[in-house]
C-alpha cells in the first residue's frame, strides 16, 4: 500500500510529514511486521480498507503514537473495512503527541489516540476526549517467581516509567493498599523510560517486580515471572482515549459519528469470540508478534476493550484528578471541560447499545 500524504494539509502540518518522508522511515500497509521504538516517533501508515465498489469516500487523518494493544480495533477497523462502510477513509499516522496536538488544532488531523492528549483540555485547550477503547487498564505487577504477594514486595525494588507518571502512582497506591509505606519506605523504585525497559529489567533480575502491560508481560511469564497484582482492581482508569478538536466536533460532527460509529463495530467485533482466530492473525501482524503470543494476548486482552467506546464517569474523574495532581493545577477541572460523548451516545443509541 503507497505511502499517501496528498492531501489539503496546511503547510505546517506537511512540513512534519515531509520531514518523515525524507527521514525514510515511511511505512506502508499494515500486513508488514511494526518499526522499532526509535522510528515510531513520526511514522506516516497510510491504510486503506478492501477494494469495494466506488463510492465517494471521505479521507481524515488518525494520529497514533505506536502501534499498541489500545489502538488495535483503530487498525482492525480499517483493515476489515468498517470505516469504509461509513464513507471514512483512514489515514493512520504515528507521531508525538506535539504534532497530533497541533493537527488536531488546524483540522488536519481529525482524531487522536495518544494517552498523553487528555492533558491537552485539563490545560485549558480546546480539545475534548470523545471516546475510549480500553475501559479498564490491562497492566499488571509481575514479580520473580519467589515473591508471591504484594507484601513481599517489603524491602525490594520496583521498576517504574518514570517518576511522576501514573505507572509510579499506581504502584504506589498497590504497596499502599497492601500495608507498604511505598518508595522510599518499604520499596525503593527504579525508573527506566518505558514498560519495555521496565520488562527489560525484570528478565535481567535488575529489579524485583515491575507493572507492565499484557505486550511485555507475556514475555516475563515465558520466563517464569507472574502476576501479584491487577491494575484494573486498583483503580478505574482506562487506555486508548480517541480525542478531537472541539471545532471539528461543531463543524465536522458527522464525520466524528461516523468514525464512532466505525469505532464501535470495530470494538465488537474484537471482543467476539466467533472472531478469536482471526482477530489473533491482526493482533500478530499490527503488533509483530509470533502466532502463538497474539493468541495468549488477544484472550488476555479482549475483554479489557469497551463494548461500546465508553469509560466510566468514576474513571474520567479518577484521571481528571490525578492529571490535576500531576500538574500541579489549583482549580477543579470537570468532566464536562475535558471530554464530550454527546455524539458517541448518539451512535450508542442507534446501534441499541445503551
Amino acid at each position: 500500500m503507497a505511502l499517501s500524504v496528498a492531501r489539503s494539509f496546511s503547510p505546517s502540518f506537511l512540513l512534519i510529514l515531509a520531514g518523515v518522508v525524507l527521514n525514510g522511515v515511511a511505512v506502508a500497509g499494515l500486513d508488514r511486521p511494526g518499526t522499532s521504538s526509535a522510528q515510531m516517533e513520526q511514522t506516516p501508515l497510510t491504510q486503506k480498507a478492501p477494494e469495494e465498489k466506488s463510492t465517494k469516500v471521505e479521507r481524515i487523518v488518525a494520529a497514533i503514537p505506536v502501534r499498541a494493544l489500545p489502538n488495535v480495533p483503530l487498525l482492525v477497523g480499517v483493515k476489515k473495512g468498517f470505516y469504509r462502510q461509513e464513507g471514512l477513509e483512514i489515514d493512520v499516522v504515528q507521531m508525538g503527541s506535539t504534532p497530533a496536538i497541533t493537527g488536531m488544532m488546524t483540522g488536519d488531523v481529525a482524531v487522536d489516540f495518544h494517552s498523553s492528549a487528555i492533558r491537552a483540555p485539563v490545560t485549558g485547550r480546546p480539545i475534548r476526549m470523545i471516546g475510549y477503547m480500553v475501559d479498564r487498564l490491562n497492566w499488571h505487577l509481575y514479580a520473580k517467581p519467589e515473591i508471591k504477594r504484594v507484601e513481599d514486595l517489603k524491602g525490594k525494588v520496583l521498576a517504574v516509567t518514570d517518576v511522576g507518571g501514573n505507572v509510579t502512582y499506581i504502584s504506589q497506591m498497590m504497596l499502599e493498599k497492601h500495608g507498604l509505606g511505598g518508595f522510599g519506605k518499604d520499596t525503593e523504585m527504579f525508573p527506566t523510560g518505558s514498560m519495555q525497559s521496565s520488562t527489560l529489567a525484570l528478565l535481567a533480575r535488575q529489579v524485583d517486580a515491575a507493572l507492565v502491560g499484557t505486550e511485555m508481560g507475556i514475555k516475563a511469564e515465558a520466563k517464569g515471572f507472574h502476576v501479584i497484582a491487577r491494575a484494573s482492581d486498583y483503580v478505574p482508569l482506562g487506555l486508548g482515549g480517541i480525542s478531537t478538536s472541539v471545532d471539528t466536533l461543531k463543524n465536522r460532527s458527522n464525520t466524528i459519528k461516523r468514525f464512532l460509529r466505525g469505532t464501535i463495530k470495530s470494538l465488537q467485533y474484537i471482543r467476539s469470540d466467533r472472531n478469536k482466530l482471526e482477530a489473533a492473525e491482526f493482533f500478530a501482524n499490527f503488533l509483530n508478534l509470533s502466532r502463538g503470543d497474539a493468541e495468549l494476548i488477544y484472550a488476555q486482552s479482549k475483554d479489557y476493550y469497551s463494548p461500546n467506546g465508553s469509560i466510566s464517569r468514576e474513571g474520567l474523574r479518577f484521571e481528571i484528578s490525578l492529571l490535576v495532581q500531576q500538574l500541579g493545577l489549583k482549580k477543579e477541572i470537570s468532566i464536562d471541560e475535558v471530554a464530550d460523548f454527546r455524539l458517541l451516545r448518539e451512535i450508542q443509541t442507534e446501534l441499541g447499545l445503551k
